[in-house]
């Protein structure tokens, strides 16, 4: 993955996925706000969903926190039909979120067969338009793992989503910054009856993405 800043804008990057079969570009809007920065896990979960595309394509995504919405945007692009979400009271992200798919040449719906669909999802907050959500095939996030105090709440909302897709067979996958090795969601896990694998990032060519950042990914499931 190549990444450039455009010319016409100090807050617009873009991107560029390749490998031999393929070539993907990617333009976003960020802001050095929380809920609008480029976190540095956020094209790490990129790479992987355009690496493993295959994966993707033609299946039911939804992206927790999307903010940006990058990683999701990627798995628009190769294919997939994609739910961005991020909490109610981020009406900010929601225009950027909107702003990046219009960027990127998607169009936005409301029917369960668009392209892309934004959606209000709160953590742990368990609405009628969460529990419609019965064919989701994977849940992404990058770096929603960044305060202690959110954990149980993404892990519940995960544990939701999984136990409410058909066969119970929705993956999670997040890219997260280790910030405190002393934090971890073992015990989380257990409670909310997950299991959990570590991706290596040289799986999927994403060691030169993190810089100076220790960035892990996650694989998470039922």
């Amino acid at each position: 993955m190549e990444a450039s800043q455009a010319s016409t804008s100090s807050s617009v990057k873009q991107f560029t996925f390749t490998d031999e079969r393929c070539r993907e570009s990617l333009t976003v809007k960020i802001n050095s706000r929380y809920g609008l920065h480029l976190w540095p896990s956020a094209p790490v979960l990129s790479q992987f969903i355009f690496f493993n595309r295959d994966l993707f394509a033609d299946k039911n995504v939804i992206e927790l926190g999307a903010g940006t919405s990058m990683p999701g945007i990627v798995a628009a692009k190769i294919g997939a039909k994609v739910i961005l979400t991020d909490a109610h009271q981020n009406e900010d992200c929601f225009r950027v979120c909107k702003h990046n798919v219009t960027l990127n040449d998607l169009s936005i719906g409301n029917e369960v067969d668009s392209c892309v669909r934004i959606m209000q999802l709160t953590w742990a907050y368990f609405t009628e338009d969460m529990y419609r959500l019965k064919h989701v095939n994977f849940i992404i996030a990058s770096d929603c793992f960044y305060d202690q105090k959110d954990f149980e709440d993404i892990l519940a909302t995960v544990s939701f989503i999984i136990e409410n897709s058909e066969n119970k067979c929705a993956v999670f996958y997040t890219s997260y910054e280790e910030r405190h090795a002393e934090w971890n969601i073992e015990c989380l896990l257990r409670k909310w009856d997950l299991q959990c694998e570590y991706i290596e990032l040289t799986d999927f060519s994403a060691s030169h993405l993190c810089n100076n950042h220790t960035i892990h990914l996650l694989k998470i499931m039922k």
